[in-house]
């Protein structure tokens, strides 16, 4: 599914574009995370950072500018996953 049609879906049903969003990511935003977790992190926290994640997409979804919306997940999933390897 594109950009374009997920914005489309959101804007039709935000449960059912959400839902579509987060199922077509899920496993890019689990491996970003992991790879940064992995060494300190628990799956738990694995679990929860991707959780923070798609909060954060989800509150700025309308900001994402058209065509960027893999490049803006990946450096949200990239930034909460070294938040977490601080803490």
């Amino acid at each position: 599914m594109t950009d374009c049609e997920l914005r489309k879906l959101v804007s039709t049903s935000q449960e059912e574009g959400f839902k579509a969003l987060f199922q077509q990511y899920q496993s890019y935003v689990y491996t970003i995370v992991w790879n940064q977790l992995r060494i300190v992190g628990t799956a738990e926290d694995a679990e929860e950072c991707i959780s923070d994640v798609f909060l954060q997409v989800f509150l700025h979804f309308e900001e994402i500018e058209d065509g960027s919306l893999q490049t803006y997940i990946g450096t949200v999933a990239r930034h909460k996953a070294i938040d977490y390897v601080r803490k």
